[in-house]
């Protein structure tokens, strides 16, 4: 699934109107999963100067940055924040560790080839899925307008749910954002 969509979504299950730490630390946990790809692109694209073809048909690919996305995948280590969450009542460990864990359970049937091992330490196993968010070839030009729809339902329900201008700006730019992940494909891929 592309971030936006992650984001609405750990919104959603995990956190709760009112409660900005909560809120925050759920946001977090769903977007840590992503951050780790999105700072490879950055550095290998703005440091490094590969092209976009470059860095998603080879970097991703390497050693060196599967091992760190492992790590932000791993639903063991986010078990365990959750664990001491619940533990010590800091809820808003629990809600970014269930944010982030939601981020990683979605992400496995929807990476055709480019998944992450979600338990690592203990296994490199990876789910090879059918199916693709953002490759054709997989199914993406039926899933891609569908996370968009699911978005666009998820935007409605947060809309409804959180008052305050900073979550209604941040929800709203969430699915804007998502409009263009999914016009983009349709613009490259002719979905």
């Amino acid at each position: 699934m592309n971030t936006p969509a992650h984001l609405l979504m750990g919104l959603a299950a995990c956190g709760r109107p009112g409660m900005k730490s909560r809120n925050a630390a759920a946001f977090v946990g769903a977007f840590l999963p992503d951050a780790t790809i999105i700072a490879m692109v950055l550095w290998q694209g703005w440091v490094v100067g590969r092209t976009g073809q470059q860095i998603f048909g080879t970097d991703y690919f390497t050693d060196f940055w599967q091992e760190i996305f492992a790590v932000s995948n791993s639903i063991p280590i986010f078990l365990a924040c959750a664990a001491f969450g619940l533990l010590t009542r800091h809820r808003w460990a629990a809600a970014f560790a269930g944010a982030a864990i939601l981020h990683v359970l979605t992400d496995i049937p929807l990476h055709a080839g480019d998944g992450h091992p979600p338990f690592w330490p203990f296994s490199d196993w990876t789910y090879m899925s059918p199916f693709s968010y953002w490759d054709v070839r997989y199914g993406a030009a039926v899933l891609a307008p569908a996370e968009f729809l699911l978005c666009a339902g998820l935007l409605v329900w947060l809309w409804r749910t959180y008052q305050s201008v900073l979550a209604r700006v941040t929800i709203g730019s969430c699915l804007a954002i998502e409009a263009l992940f999914v016009f983009a494909a349709e613009a490259v891929y002719g979905m």
